[in-house]
């Protein structure tokens, strides 16, 4: 069970005092003593047009005659958003779940590499550098000291070190790390052990570790993920959804304040995780817009996080926004059926593209001046600051989802050949702003620096990397294809662009032999990217 304490001034990511765990779990959803709290859907076994008929008490408690079982309210005035609440002895027997001596031995294994105090400081490390771009926990969930580290949920414990152990260095505390570091590995394997122990009765916890499991660095960096990554995703937006998730908790003023921030938050980095995955593994997307109302991210709703870094707001909120509009070019060119629509008519393709790239033009002119890697013209020079800086990836992702939009947009390109004179203009325009993408993505690549190599990235960086190489490649087919036809009208669209893919083969090799390869980063695009390339660059240009 969740039995983190709620007070002290030695917990990482702020000094506040909480309230006692007595009065937290008297209202929380996920502190209730010895039970699971599961949300009540619109169909099955309970209907919640008949539980609302139930006796509830002042604390909106309905107890039927059921041993082990009650029922909670949430929106009083409505009452159709009701949990049940069952006893843990209920789940005891339930399969298939490890044999608990399994779990015990995990936490050996994990105390055998870690002591508390160690991994109370990495805990630290934790957040100040991955707080601040994915703040998915709240300061209230973790414990008053290192003492009390065994009350966490161990899948929860292990995520975090694993994910703060690329940033040891930064503690001199941890130097010892160094020479003797723990396996990354074995921390993650105890985290999914834990979590597939939990998946009867899910929490909070289970679906952070989830998410943290998610963001692990690639166990081979020149490889594409396996399955695995797919499927643990859809897990974890499984476990949301069965904690209730997907419900505006806004207005349930009897739940605590910081527990209704941090659902919010988690529900937003499930579903901007899951858009994310859902297109770097070329799937359909878990989650539908109808099947969920919660409420867009203010800034009072990313608070009580581990970081007071100035990132912790700005980035979730950017990074949502931009999610939102890469969800919509996915809906709008990337279904079965939308592929039908788009991929042979530029005149369509192009009209349903207007709104998406004025959003993301909105999108990029409101990043502000001081947002580093901006185009020239927009924004201030690339810094040259030593801190770490983990807004490359959102940079990253605003590339990516432009060319997500030019990718489709090339489509009906493809078989054209040149000889139709109405839809000149329109494939000029889709060549000129793809070039536009592959610039900038250049740019953007010579500009990183070590600050930004060793700082947080999001899990689909590494296959962002992949995609926007892949693009390059596609436009060079289109530019290719229009010179080996003999028209040439791509003809100086395709010289520029053959520059720009040289420039890219000289910045990713080079990053690729330093902190990018270390940490995966470059490795995966420049081995897809060169074993494509080889057919269309003459031997002058290898």
């Amino acid at each position: 069970m969740f039995r983190f304490l709620l007070a002290g001034s030695d917990r990482p990511g702020g000094d506040e005092v909480g309230p006692s765990l007595e009065a937290t779990a008297s209202e929380s959803l996920e502190l209730v003593p010895d039970a699971f709290s599961f949300y009540i859907g619109p169909t099955g076994a309970a209907d919640i047009h008949l539980l609302k008929r139930e006796d509830f008490d002042s604390k909106d408690i309905a107890r039927p005659r059921i041993p082990g079982l009650r029922y909670r309210r949430v929106d009083k005035d409505q009452g159709t958003t009701i949990f049940g609440i069952t006893d843990q002895s209920l789940l005891e027997k339930a399969e298939p779940r490890a044999d608990e001596e399994n779990i015990e031995t995990a936490w050996s294994e994990f105390w055998d590499m870690l002591t508390p105090g160690t991994a109370w400081r990495l805990i630290k490390l934790y957040g100040r550098f991955v707080d601040p771009y994915f703040p998915i926990l709240a300061h209230q969930q973790l414990p008053s000291s290192a003492d009390e580290l065994s009350n966490m949920p161990l899948a929860l414990l292990a995520a975090m070190c694993a994910s703060a152990l690329p940033f040891v260095i930064h503690d001199e505390a941890l130097y010892g790390l160094l020479l003797h570091p723990p396996s990354e590995s074995q921390f993650y394997r105890i985290c999914w052990l834990d979590i597939t122990q939990r998946l009867h009765a899910p929490t909070l916890a289970t679906l952070q570790a989830c998410l943290l499991l998610q963001q692990r660095l690639p166990t081979n960096a020149y490889l594409s993920d396996t399955a695995f990554a797919w499927s643990l995703m859809s897990t974890a937006v499984a476990v949301a959804q069965t904690i209730g998730l997907h419900r505006d908790p806004t207005g349930w003023t009897s739940v605590p304040l910081w527990e209704r921030k941090v659902r919010k938050r988690l529900w937003w980095a499930v579903w901007i995780m899951e858009r994310w995955t859902s297109l770097v593994r070329g799937m359909p997307s878990h989650i539908h817009e109808d099947d969920f109302d919660v409420s867009d991210l203010t800034p009072e709703d990313i608070t009580d996080t581990l970081s007071s870094s100035p990132h912790t707001t700005s980035h979730l909120d950017r990074l949502v926004k931009l999610t939102n509009i890469l969800s919509d070019i996915q809906k709008g060119y990337y279904t079965v059926r939308a592929i039908d629509r788009t991929s042979r008519d530029l005149n369509s393709s192009l009209d349903l593209a207007r709104v998406p790239r004025a959003r993301l033009k909105f999108w990029l002119d409101n990043l502000g001046p001081s947002f580093p890697f901006l185009p020239s013209g927009l924004g201030d020079e690339t810094p040259t600051s030593n801190a770490l800086d983990g807004s490359a990836s959102l940079y990253l992702a605003y590339i990516v989802t432009h060319m997500t939009l030019f990718r489709a947009l090339l489509r009906p390109l493809e078989n054209w050949t040149g000889e139709s004179d109405a839809l000149y203009g329109g494939a000029q325009a889709v060549i000129t702003g793809s070039l536009v993408c592959v610039r900038d993505f250049v740019a953007f690549l010579e500009g990183l620096r070590d600050a930004q190599w060793n700082a947080f990235w999001h899990s689909w960086s590494r296959p962002n990397f992949a995609i926007a190489g892949s693009f390059m490649v596609h436009l060079l087919h289109v530019t290719s294809a229009s010179n080996s036809r003999g028209d040439c009208v791509f003809q100086d669209e395709d010289k520029e662009l053959r520059g720009l893919v040289k420039r890219w083969r000289t910045a990713i090799r080079f990053s690729a032999q330093g902190a990018a390869g270390a940490r995966g980063l470059a490795n995966l695009g420049l081995l897809r990217v060169e074993t494509m390339l080889g057919k269309l660059l003459g031997a002058e240009e290898k």
